[in-house]
């Protein structure tokens, strides 16, 4: 007869017989509190949930309504204080700069693995940057979310074999399983009123090009298809330019600012686009590393027409997942686009679907996360 005994998730199995076994112990340090939405928070959100399954997590998040230097500062002592409490397997930062946390892990014994995605990558300070090669050097890897922010960690300094490219992944359960809020769904298709439209997801910030394709690209596509609209998701600092920009250009009645909605409306929304646009465009001192939303909606059977810039091409495989364009060039992004309006190039949604749940599954992440754990090489 076999005894088993589970104290908590996490905690250890003992079964008479067999070899006391428990789940590895990780902390899992955030740079934003909780309720902050953006790609990088659901990337971190769906790995924490694939972990999960076979891990106990803690998690440290900074304190809400604080500066984000403030932010930082109260996710390190917690971490410290995290490391004193307990003993843990791994310790994993969301960002280049949680790096601080190298020295206190070495002291504990603890190995630690960052992520490196763009902009903490590539932030335009000396005193940063030095403090990012100083810090990575007690780093066990660098988990670099494209070749392109490879490329970037390299450039700093920061040695090869601490670095290994694992592409962003998705909890695809997890959109599977969203509960839908039927009147909000509603009330977005009365504001579309079945009408085509192309969708961009992401901060209103420079790099996205959201501005510049509403100037450049727009006006055009708007001649060609009258009744097509742009739905735009997402909240920013340009908000307000670009309200300003759909006024001055005559598009209001085309171009749709949803601002941050729940993932129900996210997947309603990917899954309704003819086509999910990515316009972003070179900004000194800033870069894309990914792209969540790149993946994501080729999920639901929506293409991709993105730039060829930074670390996007990793997310994107043309003529499957969607079509690459040269940034700042928006005869392409017309042309791309009116193929897939027009019906002269069909993407397959099952293959698709296949191909990124094969490819960008945050599972695979936290598989290899686990292999690290077991062997650290």
């Amino acid at each position: 007869m076999r005894l088993k005994t589970s104290i908590a998730k996490g905690s250890y199995y003992l079964t008479r017989g067999i070899i006391p076994q428990r789940y590895p112990q990780l902390l899992l340090v955030l740079r934003r509190p909780t309720g902050v939405r953006g790609g990088i928070e659901r990337l971190f959100n769906d790995l924490g949930r694939s972990l999960e399954k076979n891990c106990h997590i803690d998690y440290v998040r900074p304190l809400k309504n604080y500066p984000r230097k403030i932010g930082l500062l109260s996710s390190l002592l917690r971490s410290i204080l995290s490391l004193l409490w307990k003993k843990y397997d791994l310790v994993i930062g969301q960002d280049l700069s949680l790096s601080i946390l190298g020295p206190f892990c070495r002291m504990f014994g603890i190995r630690l693995i960052i992520f490196a995605h763009g902009l903490d990558v590539v932030y335009p300070s000396s005193v940063y940057r030095r403090y990012v090669l100083f810090f990575s050097k007690y780093a066990s890897k660098i988990i670099c979310v494209s070749k392109s922010t490879f490329d970037e960690c390299s450039s700093l300094g920061i040695p090869h074999d601490k670095l290994l490219v694992v592409n962003n992944g998705v909890d695809f359960e997890r959109w599977e399983n969203l509960d839908k809020n039927e009147t909000d769904l509603k009330n977005l298709n009365k504001v579309l009123q079945n009408r085509q439209y192309i969708l961009s997801v992401g901060r209103l910030i420079e790099r996205k090009g959201f501005h510049w394709f509403i100037m450049n690209a727009m006006p055009y596509l708007c001649e060609i298809y009258p009744d097509l609209r742009y739905v735009i998701i997402g909240e920013g600092p340009l908000k307000e330019m670009i309200e300003n920009t759909i006024i001055k250009m005559n598009l209001v009645d085309k171009i749709i600012l949803l601002g941050e909605v729940p993932d129900s409306i996210l997947a309603w929304a990917y899954r309704n686009a003819a086509v999910l646009v990515s316009p972003n465009i070179p900004v000194s001192g800033d870069k894309e590393g990914f792209g969540l939303c790149n993946i994501e909606a080729p999920f639901f059977g929506t293409p991709v027409i993105a730039s060829r810039i930074d670390g996007i091409p990793d997310a994107i495989t043309e003529g499957i997942t969607g079509f690459l364009v040269e940034p700042l060039n928006p005869d392409d992004f017309i042309h791309k686009i009116s193929i897939i309006l027009s019906g002269t190039y069909q993407f397959d949604k099952k293959v698709m679907r296949e191909y990124v749940v094969n490819k960008f599954s945050s599972a695979k992440t936290a598989k290899l996360i686990l292999n690290l754990i077991k062997d650290p090489k």
